[in-house]
């Protein structure tokens, strides 16, 4: 580039058919699309991810969020994130409960750690098919694992229940030294500081992309 071009950023699109793969793409069931791939390069030439217009990357890595296109979802909101067929016929479908927009806002970690704790606990008295709830190394959001087939609407359902059991707590559960392994990091009032800003935007949580 000339040196005029410094810190330009260049948006290449491609578009192209494909047969996107039922394990990728659960609700295309193999049929053939056509995506619109967006190419940055920065003003060293070199070229950054691509991604399709679903926020999808065009090239395939093994952890499924590194497969998404943090740039252009808008948060908050809850979408699947995996599903696993076991051996003995058992679903597991792994939600990613997105609180925060990637890059932009994140979750303290004391609230992030009383999320888990009050979250886990609680979604609990409603519901026996939950495996897990943890939180991403990012602090943007959190994993609900649970079994059987995907129901975005329903886990919406039970997480909005979960998070209004959280606003109702005076003390964050097993927030002590003998049921915690770091009893004193935690912030109730981060916690539901937290659960306030997701449930505003409750009617949201089924949109992913902006």
């Amino acid at each position: 580039m000339g040196s005029g071009s410094s810190g330009l950023r260049r948006d290449l699109r491609i578009s192209y058919e494909m047969m996107a793969p039922a394990a990728v793409y659960p609700s295309v069931r193999g049929r053939s699309r056509t995506f619109s791939v967006d190419r940055r390069v920065d003003s060293a030439g070199s070229a950054a991810v691509a991604t399709r217009n679903d926020g999808s990357m065009t090239q395939k890595m093994n952890v499924e969020s590194f497969n998404l296109d943090h740039t252009k979802v808008a948060a908050p909101f809850i979408r699947v994130a995996d599903v696993k067929h076991l051996p003995a016929g058992d679903t597991l479908t792994k939600y990613d409960v997105r609180f925060c927009q990637p890059n932009a806002a994140h979750l303290e970690m004391p609230a992030v750690h009383s999320v888990e704790h009050s979250f886990a606990e609680c979604v609990r008295n409603h519901s026996d098919t939950v495996i897990d709830f943890g939180p991403m190394g990012c602090q943007t959001g959190f994993y609900l694992i649970m079994v059987g087939e995907p129901d975005v609407p329903a886990t919406c359902d039970l997480v909005e229940t979960t998070l209004k059991d959280i606003l109702t707590l005076d003390a964050v559960p097993a927030a002590n030294t003998t049921q915690c392994g770091w009893g004193a990091h935690h912030s109730l009032e981060g916690a539901q500081a937290a659960a306030r800003g997701m449930l505003a935007h409750r009617a949201e949580w089924e949109q992913v992309m902006a």
